[in-house]
């Protein structure tokens, strides 16, 4: 695998722009959740995020300023893939194996903070109708409401590790590679219970009253990156995060919610006096 020049951002934790990797022969690094954690931060503070049929939902609110928060749980360099709207952050275009993404150090944490728009500046994520979202401007606005991160590990170097005798023991038993060995469930197909539900609300969910938000094209802010090489452990990604959102109203209609009785606030509190007649 060949490396390639990847954008390190500089803020007060490092932040990695990442390269594509060639594809290698090597295999897939067995995923695992606590790799990367991803969350969302909204208006300085912790989105509200449900959880509905294994599904992640963050509760948006029209006009206000998100950020994308990566942290690094391995003692790996990884490269963090971000797709918004399916989008990718960094050049604009439609998720590809070749996107590039971002970097994060070993045990670090970074904060996405919007669309690259050069190495020293971003334009910041909004919540923002699908029409207006950067997506739905450049005619892709169908997949407005979804975030997604592949992580791919850095390549390391090979450790020579010593020899271990597999019989080091006379009265120990032995078995050669495929004799009375336990089936193995490492890449199993996942159980399916509760399939028919999780289609059910997949099917409400595209014919309810449609995706309320998108993300929007911000104002300029400033996100300094500089590059370095990195080359990818495996062409395919270790873990694969995903985040759906929208309004309250949107995931109401779509069963993420419950719903809740909106009330005239003129009902509710003290009306204003009639206009003076003068």
């Amino acid at each position: 695998m060949i490396a390639r020049p990847t954008l390190l951002v500089l803020t007060s934790s490092l932040l990695a722009l990442g390269g594509v990797g060639v594809a290698s022969a090597h295999r897939p690094v067995p995923p695992r959740a606590t790799d990367v954690d991803v969350r969302l931060v909204c208006e300085g503070g912790g989105c509200q995020e449900v959880g509905h049929y294994g599904q992640r939902y963050v509760v948006g609110e029209y006009g206000h300023r998100y950020t994308i928060s990566l942290t690094n749980r391995s003692g790996r360099w990884v490269e963090a893939v971000v797709t918004v709207d399916g989008r990718n952050i960094v050049d604009g275009q439609r998720a590809s194996s070749r996107s590039r993404g971002y970097l994060v150090a070993p045990y670090e944490s970074v904060e996405i903070e919007g669309w690259r728009v050069s190495t020293r500046e971003v334009a910041a994520f909004r919540f923002t109708s699908v029409g207006d979202s950067y997506a739905g401007r450049v005619g892709d606005g169908h997949r407005a409401g979804t975030i997604r991160v592949e992580v791919y590990p850095e390549r390391q170097r090979p450790t020579w590790i010593p020899p271990v005798d597999p019989y080091p023991y006379p009265d120990a038993p032995y078995w050669r590679d495929g004799e009375e060995r336990a089936p193995s469930t490492e890449g199993a197909a996942p159980r399916k219970d509760g399939a028919g539900s999780a289609y059910r609300d997949e099917v409400r969910r595209r014919h309810d009253h449609g995706q309320h938000l998108g993300t929007q094209y911000g104002e300029s802010r400033w996100q300094p990156v500089e590059e370095r090489d990195f080359e990818r452990a495996s062409s395919s990604p270790s873990q694969t995060t995903t985040l759906h959102y929208d309004d309250y109203r949107g995931l109401v209609a779509r069963g993420v919610l419950p719903a809740r009785r909106y009330e005239d606030d003129h009902h509710r509190f003290v009306p204003p006096p009639p206009p003076r007649e003068w």
